[in-house]
């Protein structure tokens, strides 16, 4: 810029002194044509071409040294972010781990106190009255948690009543269409009205009621979560 500056100035000082008068003025003339705000010397012929051409280079080489020192800027604060991240993930995940590998191998309840976080970690303070007793802390611990547990997974159980109830119909005429398809003269005039009269039974008891209730064997089946989280444990 300063080099820039000093050749407009001299070569451009008597046909536009507004612009290229001194040498302070020439680099803010200078700096606004970087930034894209510039006009030619259309009032002194003599000096129309060269002005054209020093100011096509300035523009040029000025976006290519600003491009290039961007990128470098860029690139040095994702070097500098990259290795500072990496460390802080590190700190993090020892912390982390620290934090709740030691409360969740408890086997007295106490972990309740430390693994929910806000603002289900206010539902604790009950239990807070049983944390002088061993005895008492682990029933009222196993018995908060499988309150949590419940608490997160009810609003599941509705989603799948839900899906399985708009499934129904879906399945009725679906598998309708299947007999009617599939039937011969033999077995359509009992099949099909079989179908259509016992065939919302059988899809409410067999495929709604009967997928309820492994859904909820499944989440009853406390062992295998607890199982789940030691296996959990032992891999981190």
């Amino acid at each position: 810029m300063i080099i820039m500056s000093t050749v407009f100035t001299m070569l451009f000082q008597v046909p536009d002194p507004g612009r290229f008068g001194s040498l302070t003025i020439t680099l803010r003339t200078l700096f606004d044509a970087l930034i894209g705000s510039y006009d030619y010397l259309d009032d002194a012929p003599n000096f129309k071409m060269s002005f054209t051409l020093l100011m096509m280079v300035h523009v040029c080489v000025s976006n290519v040294f600003l491009l290039n020192y961007l990128i470098a800027i860029l690139s040095t604060v994702f070097m500098i972010m990259t290795e500072y991240g990496e460390f802080e993930f590190r700190c993090n995940k020892y912390n982390y781990i620290e934090k709740y590998s030691i409360p969740m191998m408890d086997k007295d309840g106490y972990r309740e106190l430390v693994n929910h976080p806000p603002p289900l970690n206010f539902l604790t303070f009950p239990i807070l009255f049983g944390s002088f007793s061993r005895n008492c802390m682990r029933g009222t611990g196993a018995s908060f948690s499988r309150l949590i547990f419940w608490m997160e997974n009810v609003p599941f159980i509705f989603w799948f009543c839900a899906y399985e109830a708009f499934m129904l119909p879906i399945a009725y005429f679906r598998q309708l269409i299947n007999f009617i398809a599939k039937s011969n003269l033999r077995n359509f005039f009992y099949l099909i009205p079989f179908w259509i009269i016992f065939g919302p039974v059988i899809l409410v008891v067999v495929g709604f009621v009967g997928d309820l209730m492994n859904y909820l064997s499944v989440l009853c089946d406390y062992k295998l979560k607890e199982e789940e989280e030691k296996e959990k444990i032992e891999d981190d």
